[in-house]
């Protein structure tokens, strides 16, 4: 008798075992895969976020830098603008990486956009301050 169950369990239990762990590890791999991968939707939110906040950082630091010194010495017109903007474009073309820079090549008139209504937004919070 133990020998038919130790035949049975050597031919046929420990393969269905063997089989049933393989599948089950196959799903929870899976599982795990897909509960942590970020989906390409989620990816391109952040990749937009960090855009966004590289347009924020960059217009704050030049209105520091160049337009409160430009407007104190009586040197801000709508022609000094343009430049400032233009310059805010190749700095923020410049703090990316080349997949970046790319993207921001490919949606320049959102990004010059985005560029002036986080100007509007920082004259806003410097009036309030």
């Amino acid at each position: 008798m133990n020998m038919l169950i130790d035949t049975f369990s050597n031919q046929v239990l420990v393969p269905v075992l063997n089989a049933v762990t393989l599948i089950a590890i196959g799903f929870a791999s899976a599982w795990l895969k897909n509960k942590f991968q970020i989906s390409k939707h989620e990816k391109a939110n952040l990749v937009w976020d960090d855009i966004v906040d590289v347009v924020e950082t960059t217009v704050v630091a030049l209105n520091q830098k160049e337009v409160d010194v430009l407007k104190k010495n009586g040197g801000w017109s709508k022609e000094k603008a343009q430049e400032i903007k233009r310059m805010a474009f190749t700095t923020i073309i410049s703090n990316v990486g080349p997949k970046f820079a790319k993207l921001i090549e490919e949606n320049r008139d959102y990004i010059m956009d985005l560029i002036e209504r986080k100007v509007a937004e920082n004259k806003v919070e410097v009036t309030y301050v």
